[in-house]
């Protein structure tokens, strides 16, 4: 059973966190810094594009050209794609042939975070045509970032869209600024065509925020899902479905709103308890499910991510041995 991680991690050296991920996971997560400035999921999304967005007091705006901190957002891809390349293919694993999983801020959630120009004080949730323009603007850039990566990179890609925001957008339940009015539901349809601009072949799909349908994730294109491993046997279920028609699960398996990881046999138990409950065989499901950390590690110290993934590794060996 291999492991992963979801992106973010501590601190702001991209050559540690690279070492880590490099020598403990077997779908390196490529490294989100976001305590360097400018370098927060919203931020780095943008930064891959070539959106006309600017930063201001109350946080990123479409505008007529990129500015300063746009710049700034951009270079990090620059210097980490740089930084990645030195550090797998010599210090600390001698070429390192794993498949890498990038992540990248999906449309919907960008849609809530990214405002309409001035003056209005609306997110583009508000409007379709905005949304559509932000997802259209995403895809060309997860486009170029996997060309980019193919040229330079013999290793297998993964795109990871993150939506933290997609179950509220779902609901309806996202609040105006004001929050005396909720934001416009999008019907199934838009919600899909949206999503289709940005699932490259084989992507995943990373939700920590709610549960999403997973049938409305297959008619978008996504491939593999990533979300917390849930105990209830009707989720468990749904989840069994998606692994049997030939889905991915990254099953997150540490709560990361504290930092503080399980012990190893914790883990293991907690999963075989699920995976059990899976008719299928155990082969298939040893291959298909990867373990996690739920979210990402950045408020956590970087040792203490070091040894979860070290946890989780752990964990893994003992999960195929007891599905064998």
């Amino acid at each position: 059973m291999r492991t992963t991680g979801v992106g973010s991690m501590p601190g702001t050296s991209f050559a540690e966190a690279t070492r880590i991920v490099a020598t403990t996971q077997s779908v390196v997560a490529f490294p989100e810094l976001p305590a360097r400035p400018d370098s927060d999921m919203i931020s780095r999304a943008l930064g891959l594009s070539e959106l006309p967005v600017e930063r201001c007091l109350d946080g990123w705006r479409l505008s007529r050209k990129q500015d300063g901190a746009h710049r700034r957002a951009a270079r990090w891809w620059r210097n980490d794609f740089d930084d990645f390349e030195e550090f797998t293919q010599g210090e600390f694993t001698q070429g390192m042939e794993s498949p890498v999983k990038i992540a990248i801020t999906g449309p919907w959630t960008l849609a809530t975070c990214l405002r309409l120009p001035h003056p209005t004080m609306d997110h583009v949730l508000a409007d379709p045509i905005a949304v559509l323009d932000v997802a259209q603007g995403m895809g060309e850039a997860v486009g170029e970032l996997v060309a980019r990566f193919a040229s330079r990179f013999p290793n297998e890609l993964i795109i990871q869209i993150d939506e933290p925001a997609l179950a509220g957008v779902l609901g309806g339940a996202l609040p105006t600024t004001s929050g005396m009015h909720r934001y416009r539901r999008p019907d199934r349809g838009e919600i899909i065509r949206v999503l289709r601009e940005v699932c490259v072949p084989g992507a995943w799909l990373h939700s920590c925020g709610g549960a999403v349908p997973l049938d409305l994730l297959k008619q978008s294109g996504f491939h593999g899902i990533s979300c917390p491993l849930p105990g209830e046997p009707q989720q468990i279920e749904v989840l069994e479905e998606w692994i049997g028609t030939g889905g991915a699960l990254a099953a997150g398996v540490v709560d990361t709103r504290v930092p503080r990881c399980p012990g190893h046999d914790e883990i293991a138990a907690r999963v075989l308890t699920s995976l059990r409950h899976f008719a299928m065989d155990p082969g298939h499901i040893d291959d298909s499910v990867l373990l996690t950390p739920e979210c990402g590690l950045a408020s956590w110290a970087l040792g203490d991510a070091g040894r979860c993934f070290e946890t989780l590794d752990r964990a893994a060996g003992i999960v195929s041995a007891e599905l064998a």
